[in-house]
């Protein structure tokens, strides 16, 4: 399960002269700055706004409709500018044009400079300035304007992050691009004292493309772990990625992990649906009843779940997923809850309402609409209205005909046969992706992308090995004091894009459909929701397959998983 759920941007100020309220402009130049009307170049324009929605849809916050951006003739001091408190950014013509010069690479010098700008703007950086300003006379300007060169630092750092995590192909183009802007505006590190020197700026390059791997092993070992419901330890991730990574796609899967927790401590009579949760990337669905129930803990972790989803949508709005996963959490709160069942239910029928609206002709967020359909019909069911009930369930299967969740429900009520039932047919646990088993792995020449000290006894490690055409992602969970600790391990090979191999039964990226899938090894023994796809699960003994399809229905990629000494 690739993730394709993070990453990263760079450069932007160390371009300009100034912040939005910058003491090098003169009031009749900020006056001119703001009134320079936008370039009329429609196709600059156009390409230009391109690559500014693609970054901003990478961030993921969307909780106004700035920061904008406006190309100009010329900005008269720099190629361009950030205005936070506006939420405007300025690009004049000639940064464009000098964008233009790297030929193949010219999108992605172009992302490298709105990003830079763009984590300003979210960063608000400007504020230390307009303290600055508006107390030039006191010995306190000094101290708060040293702050600005602490700002480039991070904007350079996350703004490489932000541009990767956009797609483009920034990494190998950052350091030309920094010589090209400094020669071309005639910048040296004398006349751009409050910025790091250029060399400086050339390693946070290289350092933001080790940072956004290091974070993309961290956000894909929590989503991996969360399938396999090891939560507690997927939360740990999920907050390791969150100190510097805040979007709305890490806030919605920490509330998946607590309402997946809170599922735990349902009893099957309670809790007889199947509901649409969705991770953003892998969703795991749960119909709960293990172990003890513990009625406390359930609340709480629900109340958590709809913390994390409110987030989620603070950042987005327009997330039709949170607003999903929302519906789920109130409805299981109505159950949990007879007393305020009625309003719990209420609020989640608006919320499955709301992410129907908002998936609708969106090709994307298909799976989120057929699922919108199967949170309505749960909602019926569980007021006893069977027959509404049936009829949503059979519009999320007009959606998709291949349903699981539909399928599901359907035969909660009697009109189906459920889908769980088959164990699908996978052989003796010999699949391997570049021919190479679990047991022939050296783990020794692992890189330790991540160590943490979860309790005084308990911690757990990522680690992460390479092989020519795909990867291996390691989870040791230790617990107990160093005399007497014992670990446990979680193995996942994962296909990288391109792989050009196949399972024992010949799926391979290049013909691997549901279908083709369903007809090599049948039914799985467990289907999971995605936002963008689906995600087949089989099982046989200590080695499982996990196939990963895109909305389209394709295979994107898949995974082995072991646990050793199971």
């Amino acid at each position: 399960m690739k993730l394709t759920l993070l990453a990263v941007a760079i450069l932007c100020s160390s371009f300009l002269y100034l912040h939005e309220t910058s003491t090098t402009l003169s009031p009749k130049q900020t006056s001119d700055f703001f009134a320079a009307p936008p370039l009329a170049d429609s196709y600059k324009a156009k390409i230009a706004q391109e690559v500014f929605q693609k970054l901003k849809a990478a961030k993921g916050d969307f909780r106004s409709r700035k920061p904008e951006l406006h190309l100009v003739e010329s900005t008269g001091m720099g190629i361009a500018a950030a205005f936070p408190l506006t939420g405007v950014i300025k690009l004049e013509e000639k940064g464009y044009d000098l964008c233009t010069e790297f030929g193949a690479d010219s999108l992605n010098a172009l992302a490298i400079l709105l990003a830079h700008e763009l984590v300003h703007c979210y960063e608000r950086h400007n504020w230390e300035n307009l303290f600055a300003w508006e107390y030039s006379h006191t010995s306190m300007k000094n101290a708060v304007s040293n702050e600005q060169k602490k700002d480039e630092i991070q904007a350079d750092y996350l703004g490489g992050i932000l541009a990767y995590q956009a797609g483009f192909k920034v990494f190998g183009v950052m350091g030309e691009f920094l010589d090209k802007v400094y020669s071309t505006y005639r910048l040296t590190d004398e006349n751009m004292s409050n910025y790091p020197g250029l060399e400086q700026r050339k390693l946070f390059a290289v350092e933001s493309e080790d940072k956004f791997r290091y974070f993309s092993n961290l956000f894909e070992m929590a989503n991996l772990l969360t399938v396999k419901g090891e939560y507690d330890d997927a939360l740990a991730y999920y907050e390791e990625v969150l100190h510097d990574f805040n979007s709305r796609e890490v806030y919605n899967n920490i509330g998946v992990v607590s309402l997946q927790s809170a599922l735990q401590h349902f009893s099957p009579k309670q809790n007889k649906f199947a509901y649409p949760i969705e991770l953003d990337v892998v969703s795991r669905m749960s119909r709960g009843g293990k172990g003890a129930i513990d009625l406390e803990y359930r609340e709480r972790k629900l109340l958590d779940a709809l913390f994390y989803f409110e987030n989620a949508k603070h950042f987005d709005p327009t997330y039709p997923i949170a607003h999903l996963n929302k519906a789920c959490t109130n409805a299981l709160l109505g159950i949990a809850n007879p007393a305020t069942s009625n309003l719990e239910w209420s609020d989640a029928k608006v919320s499955a309402n709301r992410a129907i609206q908002m998936s609708a002709g969106k090709p994307e967020w298909k799976s989120t609409l057929s699922d919108g359909h199967v949170m309505l019909g749960i909602l019926s069911a569980l007021k006893e209205q069977n027959e509404e009930a049936l009829q949503y369930f059979d519009k999320a299967l007009a959606i998709d005909n291949n349903h699981v969740l539909a399928k599901a429900n359907k035969s909660v009520l009697g009109a189906g046969n459920s889908p769980f039932s088959s164990t699908g047919n996978l052989q003796a646990g010999n699949e391997t992706i570049d021919g190479t088993p679990f047991s022939e792995m050296d783990f020794g020449d692992s890189n330790v992308k991540f160590k943490l000290k979860k309790s005084l006894t308990d911690s757990i490690v990522l680690w992460r090995k390479e092989l020519p055409n795909s990867y291996v992602l390691a989870h040791e969970s230790i617990k107990g004091d160093p005399s007497s600790a014992e670990s446990t391990f979680h193995l996942f090979h994962l296909t990288e894009e391109g792989y050009e191999g196949e399972t024992l039964e010949g799926i391979s990226l290049k013909n691997g459909t549901y279908s083709v899938i369903l007809e090599k090894y049948g039914q799985p023994h467990e289907q999971f929701r995605l936002g963008n796809g689906a995600l087949l699960h089989y099982e046989y003994k200590n080695q499982e397959l996990i196939f990963r399809l895109g909305p389209d229905g394709n295979l994107m990629q898949w995974c082995i998983y072991q646990q050793p000494n199971s």
